[in-house]
């Protein structure tokens, strides 16, 4: 039980600190005011933040799963072309066991860049999105006639 506390704690603070630097630019808060903001957020946010939190993170993990399985196998065939093609002389092999390890990396190195451009763009749609709902809630509309930016829109989704 405390390492699922742990891991949404963990969780709520990468959030929350990402929202920051959306709130220096968005709003042109200096890091202090920045850092009070993002919390301000999250924390009036909580069940906004989760859900999308958890939209985003098994979008990301499924489809990295998926690639990186795909970029090893793709890898692992690549060998096997070059050993068939080329014969299994120790140059042939390691031709081939390099080709299948470049090609493997390639597309975990993809996987890695479009992960981290998730975890940095879903922060700075979301910043907005809070801001709205809080606007919302001063003028006392329903926070349903609020609509998610399409990103993550389409995370939460059925």
């Amino acid at each position: 039980m405390g390492g699922i506390l742990a891991g949404v704690l963990d969780a709520v603070w990468t959030t929350a600190t990402f929202l920051v630097l959306p709130a220096v630019i968005i709003e042109e808060l200096d890091l202090g005011r920045a850092l009070r903001r993002a919390t301000y957020i999250v924390e009036s946010s909580l069940r906004l933040v989760a859900v999308s939190e958890i939209g985003a993170g098994t979008v990301v993990g499924v489809a990295s799963f998926v690639t990186i399985v795909h970029s090893i196998l793709l890898g692992r065939g690549a060998f096997y072309l070059a050993e068939t093609a080329l014969g299994s002389s120790t140059a042939a092999l390691l031709f081939g066991g390099a080709l299948g390890v470049t090609v493997a990396a390639v597309g975990i190195a993809i996987v890695a860049a479009l992960s981290r451009y998730v975890t940095c763009a879903y922060p700075t749609c979301l910043f907005p999105w809070a801001r709205e709902l809080e606007r919302a809630r001063v003028a006392g509309r329903d926070e349903r006639s609020v609509v998610a930016p399409a990103p993550i829109a389409a995370l939460l989704s059925p």
